[in-house]
């Protein structure tokens, strides 16, 4: 059997699983690590260690393709053979626009890196960056709207909102697309790369369903991933597995 794997903080991941799933049918191993500090307090070579020892625990329960779908681990551990992380097609769905003026909403953890300055620095383009930590602490609550995400919105925005791209450098944001299309110019292109890595793995890795079930892992509570993540994202979730969060603590290398 041959899963594809899907790795994220929390349930961000799941927006990633939505677009794979309405184009089509691949087999997946769901892991949130939610019971984890947040990958983006995470010092870098820890959270690169995180990551493989996820890879492997993923690959044990037959994962032959990996999808790290959070941009501040992808930021720690680089795309290798059967390991696409979701930056690369972030920054491909942006070139695709030809446009100058790139706004960035990531994490601190994401723009401390400086992984996006590093892979755009030939590129003809101005990249303003925006620290836009709150969000992703709102979606994981359930706090799709209201008065405390449109405070911390307006704030957030406030530097990117002239754009004429807004790259969403973390997946939980685009739970809350519509608010934030609200926030910037009416001519902005506000760019989920999630749909962008979904048709990637679609066209480039052969993975087809033969009498499997999607598995779900996590490591923080079951009951704010199910009830969260059909609030979100829309997707069912059931049957998850608990993992104790040291359990993963021994560092394995993936080949």
């Amino acid at each position: 059997m041959a899963y594809l794997g899907i790795i994220d903080w929390g349930i961000g991941g799941l927006g990633l699983y939505q677009h794979l799933k309405r184009v089509g049918d691949i087999p997946t191993l769901y892991f949130s690590d939610a019971g984890h500090p947040p990958y983006g307090n995470t010092a870098p070579e820890l959270l690169r260690k995180r990551i493989s020892s996820i890879i492997v625990f993923l690959r044990e329960k037959g994962a032959s393709h990996i999808a790290i779908a959070c941009n501040s681990g992808n930021a720690a551990f680089e795309d290798r053979d059967n390991i696409t992380g979701i930056i690369n097609h972030g920054i491909a769905a942006m070139r695709r626009t030809k446009k100058h003026k790139i706004g960035l909403l990531a994490g601190h953890g994401t723009i401390e890196s400086g992984v996006f300055e590093r892979k755009t620095k030939d590129l003809p383009i101005q990249l303003v960056q925006q620290i836009a930590q709150p969000l992703s602490a709102h979606v994981e609550a359930g706090r799709l709207e209201g008065p405390e995400l449109e405070k911390d919105l307006d704030e957030i925005m406030y530097s990117v909102k002239n754009c004429d791209v807004l790259l969403l450098a973390c997946t939980h944001y685009p739970a809350i697309i519509e608010q934030i299309k609200k926030n910037a110019s009416p001519q902005c292109v506000v760019i989920d790369p999630a749909v962008e890595m979904a048709d990637w793995i679609l066209d480039n890795w052969s993975l087809h369903r033969v009498d499997q079930t999607d598995q779900w892992f996590t490591t923080g509570s079951i009951d704010d991933m199910t009830g969260t993540g059909k609030m979100a994202f829309q997707v069912e979730i059931s049957h998850v597995t608990h993992i104790a969060p040291n359990a993963l603590s021994e560092f394995q290398e993936p080949i």
